[in-house]
């Protein structure tokens, strides 16, 4: 039984001494892929405030009373913004019905949401790797500390304390980076709503009909 036990032991810490260098090359990965979504974040902080001007002119232009529909369309084919380049990309006049452009605006949805989620899964893999890299060379450091051998203790804490740090970072970035974007997006696809509702508004009739009770 201890010779099974052994056995069974000795095969996961060679696994396990395996994994070392995946998990620290995907720590790396990782890293550099969150550096460039922090690069690609400041490069949107900085013209930030355009985009928003942008938006908050365009709502301003639906509320106004003289404003009509056809300019309103017009504002928003030439607004300088990201999401409003997608959201009517090939469409040139107002002649679309107003499901398309909703469909539109529901796929733009789906391509932040899918963004956010890439920032999401670096938060949450950044700790795990990052714990994986710490407890992977314990065990040949404490077997380097059982027989003395501090060089062996020494160099496997440093590994491991390595990962933790970078792991942490990840996390951290990722996240920060994460919950402001999702202000953002949020915040610009309620206004983007806002401007669609009032270029295709309900008609009347439809609305009291969804309102009648059989």
């Amino acid at each position: 039984m201890e010779k099974a036990v052994s056995s069974l032991t000795e095969v996961m810490s060679v696994i396990s001494n395996a994994l070392l260098l995946p998990v620290l090359l995907a720590e790396l990965v990782c890293l550099g892929w969150v550096l460039v979504s922090l690069g690609g974040f400041l490069r949107e902080w900085a013209g930030r405030r355009h985009r928003r001007r942008v938006l908050t002119g365009l709502v301003a232009a639906c509320d106004d009373p003289n404003m009509e529909s056809s300019d309103l369309w017009k504002r928003l084919l030439t607004a300088s913004h990201p999401m409003t380049s997608v959201l009517v990309a090939g469409l040139p006049v107002r002649s679309v019905t107003a499901d398309v452009v909703k469909k539109r605006l529901t796929d733009l949805e789906s391509s932040v949401a899918d963004a956010l989620s890439r920032l999401s899964f670096l938060t949450r893999i950044g700790p795990m790797l990052g714990l994986l890299g710490t407890l992977i060379p314990l065990g040949p450091a404490l077997t380097g500390l059982s027989a003395g051998n501090i060089q062996q203790l020494s160099s496997n804490l440093v590994v491991a304390f390595a990962a933790t740090v970078v792991g942490l970072v990840v996390s951290c970035l990722a996240y920060g980076i994460g919950m402001v974007r999702r202000a953002w997006y949020g915040r610009d696809m309620d206004d983007l709503d806002y401007v669609l509702s009032r270029l295709y508004p309900e008609e009347p009739s439809r609305a009291a009909e969804a309102n009648v009770g059989p």
